[in-house]
């Protein structure tokens, strides 16, 4: 991924231009069609997104609880704390995603850690609006 388009996206907007090269060379982009399902409510969490482009519905036991835009991410939640998925997430619109894996969001964690701080608050801010 080129690392001058994740200057553009909030959670990397901190980072200076060499932390945005290494975090570029970790994450992978990912684009999907509409309808094509991101997330599947228990299953086992090893990624984390961030959407760059399109939109998203998350649905727990299958009620729409949430519409997800560009610059939103998901399943920090599953990644970072339970290691399962506390939704599921449905493209609604053709998407284009960054994907970080857990082993990558570790490495990144341990290199970098302002920037994970960043998506640590934001999981805290979703899990204080709604329960694990």
């Amino acid at each position: 991924m080129d690392a001058a388009r994740l200057a553009g996206m909030p959670l990397f907007a901190d980072l200076d231009g060499e932390e945005r090269a290494e975090v570029a060379a970790r994450v992978h982009e990912v684009t999907v069609e509409a309808d094509a399902t991101l997330a599947l409510q228990g299953d086992n969490a090893y990624e984390l997104f961030l959407i760059e482009e399109g939109e998203a519905e998350v649905r727990r036991d299958g009620e729409a609880i949430a519409t997800l835009r560009e610059g939103d991410v998901f399943g920090e939640i599953g990644v970072l704390v339970t290691g399962t998925r506390r939704a599921t997430v449905v493209a609604t619109t053709p998407m284009r995603l960054v994907a970080i894996f857990s082993r990558d969001f570790r490495q990144i964690d341990r290199q970098m850690p302002a920037g994970s701080a960043k998506l640590r608050e934001i999981m805290r801010e979703r899990v204080t609006r709604t329960s694990l």
